[in-house]
């Protein structure tokens, strides 16, 4: 697959720079406004100079005749206040004070530019393409005039007439880096690759250290399909710039979609050395150290992002949750707890906080988190259904019952909640009452293929063997695919010993739709079992057991193998984490016979 740079338009990318180009401008003239300009700003609206406000907040014209002389210096107080506001983000602001500045000035050019950038930043494009078309009328030479122009039009797709702007300000200055980068772009917007590059070449003629051509030398070169030559110029570019951030999350996603994540950090963290720690960088390495469970390192970058912002509550949450994944889960519950103290009205934390709980043994606790979590949150349904699970583990069942009935009561459509509730019961082994919960839930959702899974498998713990395979039967008939239902047919004919043969193909078939899944194996082998064909068990069995190695069902399986082939000690040893695994009353009395019938020798 071909790697395309931020799946963004030329033009999205040439309109941000001008957008760049605008805040830098008002910057700087912030910072060199007379001291009294600023102290003047202060408590706005007020009286300026000659000039004042009407009721409503708008500028009134100045009321008496002034100079020349006094308009100019009146012109010029707008005009500066106007940049304040901009560089203050003011937009609306900033035109009223640039056209007050006009009634003084009509013949001010590059006041019409100003307004035009304002109007751009409001996406107002007309409003700019007028004041723009102004400012080039008064002043043809207007360099920022005919740089926004090219911008506007070629956003208005009137690309010839963007091109003519951009030829007009080389033309004017044949070696501004602005033009030359803009025109190269609208050719590669317009797909005619060789002229863009054949521009970029121009201005590397003119100034050879030009990060910015290397970079979009780039981005034509991969819109091309040429991999290599693209890599090429965009290393270049960060050879040139090592803090150019754009040019190495360009090279960092590509080796993302290379399946190269180390050398894409590696990439992200040596330009973060030279921009002094940018957020977006310590972002994408710590997404990426996240995904290779570099958590130590993650955590260092997130230190960090956490001293950039120490307000970002997000920092501070993954900061818990990499403490969770590493398993440090006293550091992740004293990180949680903390940011609770100081946001105790975050359900997510709380849910978080639930988890760790769960986590130390403290299920008192993880229990008493998620009941704080209200129907209101998002979270409620999540918080509740995991409420239940622990409710269940506690053997508290008629609290679990109660929640689960709770919430289909008010959200009948939530059909997840009808295994908890019939879970509920078949923990208790109220296995009928299971099974009237699951009709329950079939009847409003017939195709459910889950809730009817797990209806079958109720019904061969209360014994109901022909109505199990029946059911299972059923979701075959929805999705012939269902590698459960097939499996559990199969494996039901193995344990009744009767037509192995369909039983085998049912299995193998259920293995090719899951291959490697353990269950499905174990089928496998204790049909080759029943059928006596040994050798194919025990391959198919001892695969099963490394895949589920605290599966009792599957260890009492592999045990029963090596007890037929005489593998005794084997055999014991699997017996007895058979015991360990599940110490069910029933479970332990059968291993026990087994272990005493076959191991006489041995004192049980």
């Amino acid at each position: 697959m071909q790697f395309n740079f931020k799946k963004q338009s030329f033009l999205t990318t040439r309109l941000f720079l001008v957008g760049v180009g605008i805040a830098l401008v008002g910057y700087g003239a912030w910072e060199f406004l007379p001291t009294q300009f600023k102290e003047h700003s202060k408590g706005f609206p007020k009286k300026i100079l000659n000039g004042k406000y009407d009721d409503g907040g708008s500028l009134i014209a100045t009321p008496r005749k002034l100079s020349e002389n006094e308009k100019l210096q009146e012109a010029l107080f707008y005009y500066s206040l106007g940049q304040m506001a901009s560089y203050q983000g003011n937009s609306t602001e900033a035109i009223e004070y640039y056209k007050a500045a006009l009634k003084l000035d009509p013949a001010a050019g590059y006041v019409h530019t100003k307004i035009a950038e304002e109007y751009l930043k409001k996406s107002e494009l007309e409003l700019s393409k007028e004041h723009l078309e102004m400012a080039i009328k008064l002043n043809p030479k207007d360099i920022d005039a005919h740089l926004l122009m090219g911008g506007l039009l070629g956003a208005l797709k009137e690309y010839e007439k963007s091109k003519g702007h951009y030829q007009k300000v080389l033309a004017l200055d044949p070696e501004n880096e602005k033009a030359y980068i803009f025109l190269a772009t609208l050719h590669a917007e317009e797909k005619n690759y060789l002229k863009a590059i054949g521009t970029l070449r121009k201005l590397l003629k003119q100034d050879s250290r030009s990060f910015l051509a290397y970079y979009y030398l780039g981005k034509i070169y991969m819109e091309m399909g040429d991999t290599r030559s693209s890599i090429a110029h965009t290393q270049k570019a960060l050879e040139i710039n090592p803090g150019f951030e754009s040019a190495a999350i360009a090279l960092g996603l590509y080796y993302e979609t290379k399946n190269e994540p180390n050398k894409a950090i590696d990439v992200y963290l040596k330009t973060l050395e030279s921009t002094g720690g940018s957020p977006r960088l310590l972002r994408k390495a710590i997404q990426l150290m996240l995904a290779q469970k570099q958590y130590k390192k993650a955590l260092r970058l997130l230190e960090d992002l956490k001293y950039q912002d120490p307000t970002d509550l997000n920092n501070r949450v993954r900061v818990g949750l990499i403490y969770f994944e590493m398993e440090n889960f006293s550091q992740a519950k004293q990180e949680f707890e903390e940011l609770l103290k100081e946001n105790p009205d975050s359900d997510r934390l709380k849910f978080y906080l639930a988890a760790v709980y769960e986590k130390t043994k403290e299920t008192h606790k993880a229990i008493q988190m998620l009941q704080k979590i209200t129907e209101d949150s998002t979270l409620y349904l999540d918080a509740t259904a995991h409420l239940i699970t622990l409710l269940q583990n506690e053997k508290r069942f008629e609290d679990a019952i109660a929640q689960a009935q709770a919430v289909l009561k008010k959200y009948p459509g939530q059909n997840q909640y009808y295994d908890l509730l019939a879970s509920s019961y078949e923990k208790q082994n109220e296995f009928k009452k299971a099974i009237e919960v699951l009709h329950q839930g079939i009847q409003k959702f017939p195709k459910e293929e889950r809730l009817l899974y797990y209806l079958g498998a109720m019904y061969d713990k209360d014994g109901k063997v022909e109505k199990a395979v029946s059911t299972m039967e059923k979701i075959i008939e929805l999705n012939p695919k269902n590698a459960d239902a097939l499996n559990f047919i199969g494996y039901t004919y193995a344990l009744q010993n009767k037509d192995l043969d369909k039983a085998e193909k049912l299995i193998l078939e259920a293995l090719k739709l899951k291959p490697g899944e353990g269950y499905i194996e174990d089928s496998l082998g204790w049909l080759y079992f029943v059928k006596g064909d040994l050798k194919n068990a025990k391959i198919w069995l001892e695969k099963a057991s490394k895949l589920k190695p605290k599966e009792p069902v599957i260890l009492e399986h592999l045990a029963d193998l090596y007890v037929k082939e005489g593998e005794l000690l084997k055999a014991q040893e699997l017996y007895q984490r058979v015991m360990e695994f599940d110490p069910d009353p029933k479970t332990l009395k059968s291993i026990q016979e087994k272990l005493k019938n076959r191991f006489p020798a041995q004192d049980k």
